[in-house]
């Protein structure tokens, strides 16, 4: 199976299936692309400067195998994994 290199991109095609993991708290693609996705603050749109930390670290990413007895049957059917977070909870995804 042919792979991109440094030197050679080429556009990945039904015949080239992506290698994904669940590691920790972040999925990582074919080895090269982590995602994450990060607790934030909601910042006060008041034109002050706030003194807050960047973020409140990652949330956490679940199986959805694990958890599928506890999810809704089109959850549970679909796989992959899942973010569990509050209503009022803020996010933002990080792809390094």
């Amino acid at each position: 199976m042919r792979r991109p290199s440094d030197t050679h991109l080429h556009h990945a095609t039904m015949a080239d299936p992506l290698i994904v993991k669940l590691v920790g708290d972040k999925v990582i693609i074919d080895g090269h692309l982590k995602i994450s996705c990060r607790r934030t603050i909601r910042v006060p749109d008041n034109g002050q400067q706030s003194f807050l930390p960047p973020d409140l670290g990652s949330f956490p990413l679940k199986p959805v195998s694990v958890y599928h007895g506890n999810l809704a049957s089109s959850i549970a059917a679909k796989g992959g994994v899942f973010l569990p977070m509050w209503r009022m909870s803020n996010s933002h995804s990080e792809g390094i």
